[in-house]
């Protein structure tokens, strides 16, 4: 009589399968067993992604930040540009107070000539001038003038020559006058030899009709 077969334990398939799948993985979690000997093995990389992530982030703040950056760099330069081309240079913050200088100048002779005609109801006399003409005859108005109307005859602060002054012209009359100067910041083409009328009143022939307002 045959022994009784032991009933197959059910568990076993399952016992196996876990054993064949720990010699494959390695019972400590290290490279499988039926690898061979020596080759590199990996954990799976549970930070992979965040990594990559932060990798791409920093890299972002760099491009960001060169091109914050660059963006200054060209806003100062233009802004530089800017100032030096558009600021006024030695010469031209030179020949700009002159000119200014003359007109103030002119004012105040307009200021004491009108005074002038108010006591005497006519103009000065034109007078004769230092150079050829009537150039530079507005010093002579000094006897007329001076001190009553004003302190002293005012001079252009840098003429070109004797006959670049200040120049004054009445009318027949004495009911007109005009007042002369040459600037140094005005078209030569459009005001004749850069003179152009600083003051005037009425009419005073070969002048009125032959100059322009200064500017």
């Amino acid at each position: 009589m045959r022994p009784a077969t032991r009933p197959q334990d059910s568990r076993r398939p399952l016992r196996e399968v876990r054993q064949r799948a720990g010699a494959v993985r390695g019972t400590t979690g290290g490279p499988p067993s039926s690898l061979p000997q020596g080759l590199p093995f990996h954990r799976p990389c549970v930070n992979c992604r965040s990594n990559a992530w932060r990798l791409a982030d920093g890299q972002a703040h760099s491009t960001v930040s060169i091109a914050v950056v660059v963006v200054v760099i060209a806003v100062v330069a233009i802004f530089g540009y800017v100032y030096l081309s558009g600021s006024p240079q030695p010469d031209d913050a030179q020949r700009l107070g002159g000119d200014a200088q003359r007109l103030s100048d002119i004012s105040n002779l307009k200021d004491a000539l009108n005074n002038y005609f108010n006591d005497n109801h006519s103009y000065p006399p034109t007078p004769g001038g230092e150079c050829s003409g009537n150039y530079n005859n507005v010093v002579n108005l000094s006897s007329a003038l001076v001190p009553k109307y004003i302190s002293s005859i005012p001079k252009d602060p840098n003429p070109r020559a004797c006959a670049y002054n200040y120049l004054y012209a009445a009318s027949p009359d004495g009911k007109g006058y005009v007042l002369m100067v040459d600037l140094d910041d005005i078209d030569p083409a459009t005001y004749s030899d850069r003179w152009c009328i600083g003051a005037s009143s009425g009419t005073v022939a070969g002048y009125s009709t032959s100059y322009r307002p200064c500017p």
